[in-house]
């Protein structure tokens, strides 16, 4: 009996002891390799089930500590932990921090450090495979390579952490078919454990996330209620009302901080007027390529008062003590909004987050939506295009059905993800070309119906972001229960809650800076390799402009444009164009039209008048076209114009500064065309290009 009784009594003993033995030991890790004396709620218990061989998903507010949450363990564990993430600065970082300040060897395996410096990236490759590396950092996208995917599975897995596992789920704000991929590999590897990690997971994301990962998995889920953001919505009802609001706020908020914008040309002018006004600024996004690393560092240094930026900045970048963020626009989703905010005040320091709130600004983000998510003929067609024996690329299919290159490949990954279709590599380089090929299956509404329904789900996101911006109650609770807390608590901090936040009335007045700003601010035309870009007058819709210009485009009478719009763009030319150096241009040119309309023309030799410069005809109609605003996409446009001009019969061109006339300006494929033949018969010449309007929201903005 009391032997039966010991035997029931030592395992339970053993397992408290062993219990003990683990807490002793991740006690004594956080204390002397990460310098840390506690672990914030939650983490002690999480490291405890990774280690245990527990899955686990841990959905934690941003800046609580989710890295600890990997680091940890894997300086523990014996194998190798795969940290799967697409956010490249992040993972650098993280590799670095863990090497040099932690003593775990880690590497990066990014197509960054393949680029920079290939012998490093191959060395990595070799330590992983050797086992040298404890953590292996990647992007989802590696498991197109073979040779990255044979050095992984050389060594045994003992955990697998899904970063930024929103992207996993259909239903997340930033769903990368890759993540699903991802599923397999663990299949195949078999790790001890799989750590998914998030800041933003709603129910219903959170219960998608359990669904894909599959088997018992452990959730925690902290509240998203960061006690130490301030919210406010200011309302604004235009671009100077804007601008003036950020001209008086930035200067009464304390420390450094970010204006968030929509696209790369609003960061630039938001940048602009802020330093005319004595601001110190400077803009980020993705078209200023290295420039990015110069911008990013001295935003660390707090270089500037506030970066205008893209949401590119603040990803993956480890920046404690940003005091405010504002968003010039509001973004898609709460979701998106939460991460952004939650870049501010990651000392635990009280931090500002202010939405200057347009409804009309919902026009960008339902392009932005329809542009990312395929509408089900875009399926059809693509799907229809596959062959089961011929592999296709995603460059011939778009050209074949006359879609965007973005839109076939979303449409490819997201077929390879029902099972429809497969990718089949095309040469055996390192980086070869991928091709696509048709499985047996058959295309029905039901395989495509979760992509549809993400696209509802983004859809009903964005009326939750206007809802946020017009909501009357607490700004915290308001997004805490969008998350997913089931019993959010007001924050007596926030515009609504009326506790501390500042009074935004006397900031209302639009100032004359801001309007001037506004009446001057010229649409920007981007550069290409064939033109040196340039301005329009005005957006096509909505404006005094466009309007007129649509007037007389469609007047059936003889067209003609009104003076006082020829004057306005002969000012326009004189001042950006030729106010720095009167010999900036040397003649004028302008676009032949499709059919017999004469406005264009007509308006180049009212200018050439005006400016005393030469207009010369220099091309015509080559062939036939479609007209440029009934093609669909980027690809049909490019195919309707491809060889659509000649250079003109007998015609000699001495100058060697142009400026390249249009009326409108949407993909920016015409004028790409029209400057490529004028080049190849002169190829010394400079070419600038100038248009009444531009179309607001082109397939061309990023």
């Amino acid at each position: 009996m009391d032997l039966s009784r010991k035997t029931q009594v030592q395992p339970r003993d053993g397992a408290r002891a062993a219990d003990r033995n683990l807490r002793t030991q991740i006690h004594r890790e956080l204390r002397q390799r990460f310098g840390m004396q506690q672990f914030r709620p939650g983490q002690e218990d999480i490291i405890l089930k990774v280690l245990s061989g527990r899955n686990v998903l841990a959905i934690y507010p941003a800046g609580y500590g989710k890295s600890l949450l990997y680091q940890l363990p894997a300086a523990l564990l014996s194998g190798t932990t795969l940290v799967f993430s697409p956010l490249v600065a992040l993972m650098h970082d993280q590799q670095a921090t863990l090497t040099r300040r932690f003593g775990i060897p880690s590497v990066a395996l990014t197509h960054v450090l393949l680029e920079r410096n290939p012998r490093q990236f191959f060395a990595g490759l070799d330590n992983v495979r050797r086992g040298h590396c404890k953590v292996v950092f990647i992007a989802p996208e590696k498991l197109d390579n073979d040779r990255v995917m044979d050095a992984l599975r050389a060594r045994p897995v003992s955990m697998l952490v899904l970063d930024e596992a929103h992207c996993i789920s259909v239903w997340g704000h930033d769903f990368r078919p890759h993540y699903r991929r991802l599923l397999r590999f663990v299949a195949e590897v078999k790790p001890s454990a799989v750590l998914a990690l998030t800041a933003t997971a709603p129910p219903a994301v959170a219960m998608d996330i359990l669904h894909q990962i599959g088997g018992p998995t452990d959730v925690f889920r902290i509240s998203p209620h960061i006690p130490n953001l301030r919210l406010h919505v200011f309302p604004v009802e235009s671009v100077a009302d804007k601008l003036s609001a950020l001209a008086r706020l930035v200067p009464r908020l304390p420390g450094n901080g970010i204006v968030y914008c929509g696209t790369h040309e609003e960061c630039e002018d938001v940048a602009e007027f802020l330093k005319g006004t004595g601001i110190e600024s400077a803009f980020y996004h993705a078209g200023l390529g290295a420039r990015r690393r110069e911008i990013e560092r001295d935003f660390l240094a707090n270089r500037w008062k506030v970066v205008a930026a893209t949401c590119a900045l603040g990803m993956g970048i480890d920046k404690r003590d940003v005091r405010f963020v504002i968003h010039y626009r509001f973004p898609g989703s709460p979701e998106l909004y939460y991460q952004e905010i939650g870049r501010a005040g990651r000392d635990g320091r009280r931090a500002e987050c202010i939405l200057l709130f347009d409804p009309a600004d919902r026009a960008l983000q339902d392009f932005f939506l329809n542009k990312s998510n395929p509408q089900p003929d875009d399926y059809m067609a693509v799907y229809s295009c596959l062959d089961e024996s011929q592999p296709k690329t995603a460059e011939a299919i778009a050209a074949e059905m006359d879609l965007s290159r973005a839109c076939v490949e979303i449409v490819l990954e997201n077929l390879a993800d029902s099972g429809l279709a497969q990718r089949e590599k095309l040469s055996r380089t390192f980086a070869g070309a991928v091709g696509w090929r048709r499985t047996a299956g058959r295309l029905s509404h039901t395989a495509i119906e979760p992509f549809l329904s993400a696209r509802r789900h983004r859809a009903k996101a964005l009326d939750a972001m206007v809802d946020y911006g017009q909501t009357t109650t607490c700004l915290m609770a308001y997004l805490c229960r969008y998350l997913g807390d089931s019993v959010p608590r007001p924050c007596g901090l926030c515009t609504h809650c009326g506790g501390l936040a500042p009074s935004y009335e006397k900031y209302r007045e639009v100032m004359p800076e801001a309007e001037k700003f506004v009446q001057a601010r010229l649409p920007r035309l981007e550069a290409c390799s064939d033109h040196d870009g340039g301005y329009a007058l005005d957006y096509h819709g909505g404006t005094a402009v466009g309007d007129a210009v649509s007037r007389a485009k469609y007047a059936r009478k003889r067209p003609r444009l009104p003076e006082w719009l020829v004057e306005r763009a002969a000012d326009c030319i004189l001042e950006k164009y030729l106010d720095d150096n009167p010999h900036a241009l040397e003649a004028l040119t302008f676009i032949p039209s499709n059919s017999d309309c004469s406005l264009v023309r007509d308006l180049a030799q009212r200018l050439a008048e005006r400016l005393h410069l030469p207009c010369v005809d220099l091309l015509t109609r080559a062939r036939p076209r479609d007209l440029q605003k009934d093609m669909k996409t980027r690809e049909e446009k490019r195919w309707n114009i491809s060889g659509a001009f000649a250079l003109a019969e007998g015609v000699e061109l001495t100058a060697r500064r142009l400026l390249l006339i249009d009326d409108v300006f949407d993909s920016g494929w015409t004028f790409r065309e029209a400057a490529r033949v004028i080049r190849q018969a002169f190829p010394d010449v400079r070419i600038r290009i100038f248009v009444l309007t531009r179309t607001q929201f082109s397939d061309e903005w990023k």
